[in-house]
């Protein structure tokens, strides 16, 4: 992610000395313009914006991830909680084969949710 920050921080860097020196921009030395730079990273301030804008990206790219793992936890949880009461029922009637049945399916999907919920 180097290359990225850097690119941002030259994009950042002349976007607020054009901002900070306006009209004369193009009139102001180069030495002005750096002086002008160094003062504002001494300051933190270039870090900050930088940190914002790839704080922003790194959101909106990981946003459709998070919301496919939400729905899977949303699928997983549900399965859990049916399967967990038709387990209990199985035990009240004593239907050993039902429960055998479903504890392995259980055991299949919080498997599932377990090593595959962290995969993208």
């Amino acid at each position: 992610m180097g290359n990225v920050r850097d690119i941002v921080r030259r994009h950042v860097e002349l976007e607020t000395l054009k901002d900070l020196l306006g009209v004369r921009f193009e009139d102001t030395s180069d030495e002005e313009k750096n002086r002008l730079l160094d003062k504002l990273r001494s300051r933190g301030e270039i870090d900050r914006e930088i940190e914002s804008i790839l704080n922003a990206f790194l959101v909106d790219i990981d946003a459709p991830r998070r919301k496919k793992r939400k729905q899977l936890k949303f699928i997983y949880s549900g399965l859990g909680l049916l399967l967990t009461t038709f387990i209990g029922y199985a035990v009240n009637v004593t239907s050993w084969v039902f429960v055998a049945i479903l504890s392995i399916v259980l055991l299949a999907i919080n498997g599932v949710f377990v090593f595959y919920a962290d995969l993208d």
